[in-house]
């Protein structure tokens, strides 16, 4: 884990689920060897906290799926998607239900891309113009499905280049 705790205990316990496993006294004495700044870089570490479930797939893929019920992890996945994905792309859209969704639920939301990020690498949201833009000057721009049609013409969308997350609702039949 880059900036992330030693490795020592990197070495010992992977993800919050390892560190749950052993018992509590050796829980205490692995935090007791964190530094002050490991233990406030552990809060942001993705790969520590998700579960299997919430991590990026490995391989070449196009499509990737969640299909969970509430509170199931899936917009905090998706925002640390975002994480990721700006490191490596100059565009990285978001695209949700409504736009009271994209920006009530993907970016300003309790497991959204604001709330996720550190302060260092988080966003400066510009609400007026529906975007994102990174430390990194890479940038998102925030999109409704109500109206798809502003995903045309507004720049050229290299599918190499753009990565986007999608949150859809749809109920299931029982």
């Amino acid at each position: 884990m880059a900036g992330g705790p030693s490795l020592t205990i990197a070495a010992k316990i992977a993800n919050v689920a390892d560190f749950h496993k052993v018992s509590l006294s050796e829980r205490t004495r692995l935090v007791a060897q964190l530094s002050e700044k490991e233990k406030n870089a552990i809060c942001y570490e993705w790969a520590f906290w998700a579960r299997d479930d919430q991590r990026l797939p490995d391989g070449d893929w196009i499509y990737w799926l969640i299909l969970a019920g509430r509170g199931a992890g899936k917009t905090r996945a998706g925002a640390e998607a975002v994480r990721t994905w700006i490191h490596d792309f100059a565009i990285v859209n978001l695209i949700g239900p409504t736009h009271d969704d994209v920006r009530d639920v993907m970016v300003t939301g309790e497991s959204g891309v604001l709330a996720t990020c550190r302060r260092g690498e988080r966003p400066i949201y510009r609400r007026s113009s529906a975007r994102l833009d990174w430390p990194n000057g890479s940038v998102s721009l925030l999109f409704s499905a109500e109206e798809p049609d502003r995903l045309r013409g507004k720049q050229p969308l290299d599918p190499e280049f753009v990565k986007v997350v999608t949150v859809k609702s749809f109920e299931c039949p029982h």
